[in-house]
């Protein structure tokens, strides 16, 4: 990995650990609102969250 990359991802992982810890804030904040039917189905009857 070069190094550059590498640090970016140093960088990030411990801005993550803090935003965790509650030490950081994010820039941002999703809200996703799902039907309370879909959310009351079992994970198999609604499929994958996301593809493998």
């Amino acid at each position: 990995m070069k190094e550059e990359l590498f640090q970016e991802l140093l960088h990030s992982v411990r801005e993550m650990k803090a935003i965790r810890s509650g030490k950081a804030k994010p820039s941002r904040t999703f809200t996703v609102d799902v039907p309370v039917e879909v959310a009351a189905q079992s994970p198999e009857r609604v499929g994958p969250l996301q593809k493998e």
